[in-house]
C-alpha cells in the first residue's frame, strides 16, 4: 500500500522540524555545553591602561568586576551606615576623608569622649557596594586603598567605635584638623 502524498509531506515536515530544533538547541548550549563555555560567552574583555578602575555597570550596588590596588597599599573593606557612608553618592575612583567617632575610649587627652577627628585624609575608594542614593537605609561597604598603618586605624575604629566619610574634590590638598569634642565643639 502506497503512502499518500499528504502523509509523506507531513513526515518530511516533522523530520525537518526535529532537526532544526536540535540545531537550535546545540547552538544555544554552546559547543560541548559545558558551564565554562557558557561563562565565556557572557564575558567581555578589553585592554585598559594600568591603574584604571573598572566598575560593573549592571547595578549601582554590584561589586566591581576589577580594580587595581595602588603600590604600597592594601584593599581594606569597612562597613558604614547609610548617611555616614555618603548616602549612596560615593563610587569607585572617588577620594574620601575618613573621620573617627570615639565614644568609649579616650584617644586624645585634649579631647575627651565623645569626640570626632579626621583619622585618614584623602583616601582612594576602590569600590562601594550598598544602597543607591535615595534609599534612606542600609549599610554601605567601602573598599579603601590604605597603607598598613592606615589599615590598622580603619579596622580599629570600624570595629570598636564608628566611622563617617566625606567626599573630597579631585586635587584638594589633604586636611588637618584638631578634632572636636564637647570641650571645643564651638
Amino acid at each position: 500500500m502506497a503512502m499518500r502524498r499528504s502523509t509523506q509531506m507531513l513526515i518530511l515536515g516533522l523530520a525537518i522540524f526535529v532537526i532544526g530544533a536540535g540545531v537550535v538547541f546545540v547552538s544555544l548550549s554552546g559547543s560541548g555545553g559545558t558551564s565554562k563555555d557558557k561563562s565565556a560567552a557572557a564575558t567581555t574583555s578589553t585592554t585598559i591602561q594600568a591603574g584604571t578602575v573598572v566598575v560593573n555597570a549592571a547595578a549601582p550596588s554590584a561589586p566591581p568586576t576589577s580594580f587595581t590596588i595602588p603600590d604600597g597599599k592594601q584593599a581594606v573593606a569597612v562597613q558604614v551606615p547609610y548617611v555616614a557612608g555618603l548616602a549612596g553618592y560615593a563610587k569607585a575612583g572617588d577620594t574620601v576623608n575618613v573621620y573617627a567617632n570615639v565614644e568609649k575610649g579616650q584617644v586624645d587627652p585634649a579631647n575627651p569622649p565623645p569626640t570626632t577627628r579626621l583619622a585618614l585624609p584623602a583616601v582612594q575608594v576602590l569600590a562601594v557596594t550598598g544602597p543607591a542614593p535615595g534609599a534612606e537605609a542600609g549599610n554601605a561597604t567601602y573598599l579603601l586603598a590604605l597603607n598598613a598603618t592606615q589599615a590598622e586605624q580603619a579596622i580599629f575604629f570600624s570595629r570598636f567605635e564608628s566611622l563617617w566619610l566625606t567626599l573630597v574634590p579631585k586635587g584638594q590638598a589633604p586636611s588637618q584638623t584638631p578634632g572636636r569634642s564637647y570641650k571645643n565643639a564651638f
